[in-house]
């Protein structure tokens, strides 16, 4: 009986630490994939351009959101055509941000 304790004991060790591994792995490729696509939303974000108007007075919303909306969609068909192995994800969460803009797909 002390002979089984002897090699299960080590066993049970080596087990552990591999699932604790597995697991920490697992949950740095999906925080890899989140991170990912923050900075594409957030780069999509700081490079869209505000209109002015005319007389420098103000931003023209309806403008500037119409110019945000292409520009999303410039991004998207790029990440799409990109051999990159993340380009469908940040295509997804670029298609996410245009809904939550409220572009309209034609």
């Amino acid at each position: 009986m002390a002979q089984l304790r002897n090699i299960i004991a080590p066993a049970a060790n080596v087990v552990a630490l591999i699932v604790a591994v597995a697991a920490v792995t697992i949950w740095s490729a999906r925080l890899e994939h989140r991170v990912s696509g923050l900075e594409s939303q957030v780069q999509v974000l700081a490079t869209a351009p505000v209109a002015s108007d005319p007389r420098g007075d103000s931003p023209r919303v309806g403008q500037s959101s119409e110019q945000a909306c292409t520009n999303l969609a410039i991004r998207v068909a790029d990440a799409i055509q990109s051999p990159d192995k993340n380009a469908a994800g940040q295509a997804a969460a670029l298609r996410e941000l245009m809904g939550r803009l409220g572009c309209s797909r034609k």
